[in-house]
This record gives C-alpha cells, sequence and structure tokens, in this order.
C-alpha cells in the first residue's frame, strides 16, 4: 500500500512538472471547485455540514461552490451522492469513500453518520460537524487524486472517539503533506 501511495504521489509531481514545462501556469494559492450533492432527506443537516467542509478545505486553499442535485451539474463538477441505507459488507466501518481514480464520485453512508451520533442537546452541533468533516475528507481524496490517509488530522482514515468529540468545537487540521498533495493533485486536474 505505501509503495502504491509513493508512486501515485511521484505520478503527480510529474505531472506538475510537466505543466509547468508546457507553459501551464501553475495552481493560483486559492481553486475553486464545483461540488454536486444529491440527497433527499435531511435537507436542514446537510446545508448546515456544507458551511463546515467549505471552512475546512479554505484552509487548504480551496474554495468551495455548491450546488444541489446533478441535474444542473457543471461537467467538471465532484459528485457526492448521500446514501441513506448502506450495506454492512460496503466498505466496513467507513462514513463514505471517494473514487479519486474516476476524479468525480464520492459516496457518504448518511446512515452511518447519523448512527454514529446518539441523541440529545450535543448532537444538533456533533451531526452537521462530522458531516462536514466527512464531506471535507472525501472532497481531499478526489482533489488528491489518490487513496491515501494520514496518521492524525481530517485525513486519518478512523477518526478516534476524541477527534469526534474535538471536532463539534474545533476542526481537525490537515497535515501539511495532505495540502501540498491537495495542491498537486488540483495541477494535474488541469492537463
Amino acid at each position: 500500500m505505501k509503495t502504491r501511495t509513493f508512486a501515485n504521489t511521484l505520478l503527480l509531481l510529474a505531472a506538475a512538472a510537466t505543466a509547468q514545462g508546457r507553459g501551464f501556469a501553475p495552481v493560483a494559492p486559492a481553486s475553486t471547485v464545483a461540488v454536486c450533492i444529491e440527497y433527499d432527506q435531511q435537507a436542514r443537516l446537510v446545508q448546515t455540514a456544507q458551511p463546515v467542509a467549505t471552512r475546512l478545505l479554505a484552509a487548504a486553499d480551496v474554495t468551495l461552490r455548491w450546488h444541489t442535485g446533478f441535474k444542473h451539474c457543471p461537467e467538471n463538477a465532484l459528485r457526492i451522492a448521500l446514501q441513506e441505507h448502506s450495506s454492512p459488507s460496503e466498505h466496513p466501518g467507513a462514513f463514505g469513500y471517494a473514487q479519486p481514480y474516476e476524479k468525480a464520485t464520492i459516496r457518504v453512508f448518511l446512515d452511518r453518520v447519523l448512527a454514529s451520533q446518539p441523541g440529545g442537546a450535543d448532537s444538533a452541533n456533533a451531526l452537521p460537524a462530522l458531516l462536514g468533516h466527512v464531506l471535507a475528507h472525501e472532497i481531499a481524496h478526489l482533489l488528491q487524486g489518490i487513496i491515501r490517509h494520514s496518521h492524525t488530522g481530517l485525513m486519518r482514515a478512523h477518526w478516534t472517539v476524541e477527534d469526534n468529540k474535538r471536532m463539534r468545537t474545533t476542526p481537525l487540521s490537515w497535515d501539511p503533506d495532505d495540502i501540498e498533495l491537495i495542491r498537486l493533485g488540483l495541477a494535474a486536474r488541469l492537463l
């Protein structure tokens, strides 16, 4: 797995170098990415989670431009489908998954996000924070263009109980390597 991640990173570096060698401008400090999200239920939750994801990606110099539904989705937009009923055998233990080699597809298991938080007064803040972090995590996979996880922070494979508690008040942080991979991934998407 580490060999594959390293090889993918080298490919992204080569793509970015090639782009610069062909006279393409490097990625601007802030890039705008269109994101289409489709959902049937939980509109309020999704709409309160989107600003959380937007702030998280802004910390990596990425501006998200949200669109509701796929019908009028821009051609190069990322597409997020919220799945309300997931199978336990589909990506066990995950809140969602991205398909970075397809460059556009994310599926979020909304039922798992909802089931992870007990009810009560605190869940009003916990659910949007968790879903916003899940959205940002999966969007970052697509922007990086590779499947990899960090040991800590937003791009950790599985968040700890402490991470889940902390994200309610303080966003999880980016590893500097993740920000660099997003930048390189965005450059490769422009090729």
